[in-house]
């Protein structure tokens, strides 16, 4: 019964096709698992996991000029990549301030069994004063590879 839930669940998921810069959330990934390209104009590096049959569960964005570290960006920018996602999947990021700030949070929706976070981090004494990652999840797929780490982890016992 379990795994006809599951297998629900993944069929559901695939028919909301979810993709960012080329790839799609449930496809199998072949290529590497950080790609440099840009975002509503922003350099940076699309990343993804992936479950163990290499089936992509999440993906995400990060600002980024050596793929390593987050680069910081400026308000503008942050406004030009909620507008864009909330036209391009057809969502309504709402914004979710953290308790010391009302500039750092979180903006999040969920739609089909997909979660659209952008995580945001605002320093006033920086210039840019935004850090942000914005992470795509099929959830799904997201228990599946949780059910696979707690397998892992185990064996480890």
């Amino acid at each position: 019964m379990k795994n006809i839930i599951i297998l629900l669940l993944i069929m559901i998921s695939m028919l909301s096709a979810v993709e960012l810069k080329g790839y799609t959330l449930g496809d199998t990934c072949t290529t590497e698992l950080i790609q440099a390209n840009t975002l509503a104009g922003i350099p940076g590096a699309i990343f993804l996991e992936t479950l163990n049959d290499n089936r992509i569960h999440s993906m995400g964005f990060m600002p980024s000029s050596d793929l390593t570290s987050l680069d910081r960006i400026n308000q503008s920018d942050v406004t030009r990549l909620v507008n864009g996602l909330n036209a391009k999947y057809d969502i309504n990021l709402r914004f979710y301030p953290k308790q010391y700030s009302r500039n750092s949070g979180f903006y999040k929706a969920t739609k089909d069994n997909i979660v659209y976070l952008i995580s945001v981090d605002y320093n006033q004494f920086m210039t840019p004063a935004y850090q942000i990652t914005i992470y795509i999840s099929d959830t799904a797929l997201l228990n599946i590879s949780n059910a696979e780490k707690q397998s892992e982890a185990n064996l480890d016992f």
